[in-house]
């Protein structure tokens, strides 16, 4: 797996994207680029080089999400071992809405370690929010970073 800013010092890119097509030894290995670059013609280029792009800014989720197209994976979505049942938001109870509002702006900004805190805090809440809890957890898991956001946003609302 290669990432490739594709405005480098140099040697750009496109330059070494190229570089790797070429070589026998090296052109099977799956290429994402980065770029700031909206222009058309440059993604009409980029996607006849790498095999994945990114525009800049890029955030974790979607970064996990293009280097998962490009490596061998099986998303199993488990719970200690068990398959788990797709939770809806009318079967849980959401906890307050400062909670709530603290774990969209982690999940959005993609950070594990805030999301985990926010998990930890909604524990102590008492045992009434624990699907809620298992669900982000296991969505967590997964970097599905976007998913935590719609599925709260959905209860956010159910509750209005």
């Amino acid at each position: 797996m290669s990432v490739l800013d594709m405005k480098m010092p140099e040697m750009d890119g496109y330059e070494m994207a190229e570089h790797l097509q070429k070589d026998d030894a090296l052109k099977d290995i799956p290429v994402i680029a980065i770029t700031a670059s909206a222009l058309k013609q440059d993604e009409e280029v980029i996607s006849k080089l790498c095999g994945g792009y990114l525009r800049k800014p890029i955030c974790r989720s979607n970064l996990i999400r293009e280097i998962m197209k490009h490596l061998p994976h099986t998303v199993v979505k488990t719970m200690e071992g068990v398959p788990l049942k797709e939770i809806t938001p009318t079967e849980m109870r959401f906890p307050s809405s400062d909670a709530v509002k603290r774990l969209i702006q982690a999940a959005n900004m993609g950070s594990v370690t805030e999301i985990k805190n926010c998990i930890a805090d909604i524990k102590a809440m008492g045992r009434q929010y624990q699907p809620f809890v298992n669900k982000i957890d296991a969505c967590l898991r997964e970097y599905l970073f976007d998913e935590i956001v719609d599925f709260v946003q959905r209860g956010v609302d159910k509750e209005e």
